[in-house]
């Protein structure tokens, strides 16, 4: 029996990460915590089991990603927009997610013990499919899963042109 190690990539900085993860798109087990990615615009790319903890991504958006299994606790996503991202079995403990909206996000077993969600607004999020669900629950709108899919597939078309384009460039 072989069990499948995993090798994590520690960033110690915002620009560290961001030209790593435009070159790769695929970085499982990233160590991105306590990093000040403030405002930073994440998309299209498979982070799975990466580590916030601690990190601040206030006003960030994250679109069309894979964060299954990511470690949040007391990371500051405040003011951040979250859309057509998977959260399945994330960790929030204790961290600070006011004023943020989430819209198509899956999280399924993922646990918000302790989490802030003050102001923060969902559109299409099934919070109770989570392990331990925020308390308070944000204000949820629920939606056709069709309306949101439309948006996350355009995001997910666009990225692909994108990286044909760069392929072909050199």
């Amino acid at each position: 029996m072989t069990t499948e190690e995993t090798t994590i990539e520690k960033f110690e900085t915002r620009d560290a990460f961001a030209e790593a993860f435009r070159g790769q798109r695929n970085i499982d087990a990233a160590d991105v915590s306590g990093v000040d990615l403030v405002g930073l615009t994440i998309a299209a790319g498979n982070l799975a089991k990466a580590n916030f903890s601690n990190s601040d991504l206030t006003g960030a958006k994250l679109a069309g990603l894979n964060l299954e299994h990511a470690t949040m606790q007391g990371t500051n996503l405040s003011g951040a927009k979250i859309a057509g991202v998977n959260l399945e079995s994330a960790d929030f403990t204790n961290a600070n997610l006011t004023d943020s909206t989430w819209a198509g996000v899956n999280v399924e077993g993922a646990d918000f013990s302790g989490a802030d969600t003050t102001g923060a607004t969902g559109i299409g999020v099934d919070w109770s499919s989570a392990a331990v669900p925020p308390d308070p629950i944000p204000e949820t709108k629920t939606v056709d899963k069709r309306l949101i899919a439309v948006p996350v597939a355009v995001v997910f078309a666009l990225f692909g042109i994108v990286l044909v384009l760069r392929r072909l460039k050199k």
